[in-house]
C-alpha cells in the first residue's frame, strides 16, 4: 500500500527541505570562510561563473520560477525537484543581496568554482527531467 501525505505535512516536509537545503548553503560559506578565506571567490555572474548580465539573470530567473511553481507545483512527483532549483535559486540570491555577489568556493579540477546552491540547482534539474522523463515512458508504454 503506497503512503501518501496530507497536504499540511507534504507542505511542512517542504518547507523543512527547503529550509535545510537554504542553510546548508549559507552555513557552508560561512564554515569555509574562517577555515579557507582565501578559496573563496566572489561570482559577479551566473551558475558555475557564467558571465550573465544581471537584469538578464534576474529576468531568467523570474520567469523560470513563476512557470515551474504555477504549472508543475501541484504535480507531486516534481515537487522535490522544484524544491531544490528553488532552494538554489534563493540561496545564491540571498548572496547577490547581501554581498553584491555570489560566494562560490568549492573547486574542482578542469571546472569552473561553485558552492552549494549551485550544486542544488543541477540536483534539482536532474530529478526534473528524470520526472519529466519518467512520466513520459509511462505515456508510451501504455
Amino acid at each position: 500500500m503506497k503512503r501518501v501525505m496530507s497536504g499540511r505535512r507534504c507542505s511542512a516536509a517542504s518547507l523543512f527541505l527547503f529550509c535545510g537545503l537554504v542553510f546548508i548553503d549559507q552555513g557552508s560559506k560561512y564554515i569555509v570562510s574562517g577555515v579557507f578565506p582565501h578559496g573563496m571567490i566572489c561570482n559577479t555572474g551566473g551558475s558555475w561563473g557564467m558571465a550573465i548580465p544581471l537584469p538578464v539573470l534576474i529576468g531568467m530567473t523570474i520567469g523560470i520560477l513563476v512557470w515551474m511553481i504555477s504549472i508543475q507545483w501541484k504535480q507531486r512527483k516534481y515537487r522535490q525537484a522544484l524544491i531544490f532549483i528553488i532552494a538554489g535559486g534563493v540561496g545564491n540570491l540571498w548572496d547577490r543581496v547581501a554581498h553584491g555577489c555570489v560566494t562560490d568556493f568549492i573547486s574542482l579540477p578542469y571546472f569552473p568554482l561553485f558552492n552549494g546552491a549551485d550544486i542544488f540547482l543541477s540536483i534539482g534539474c536532474m530529478l526534473l527531467f528524470w520526472s519529466w522523463r519518467d512520466s513520459k515512458m509511462r505515456i508510451i508504454t501504455k
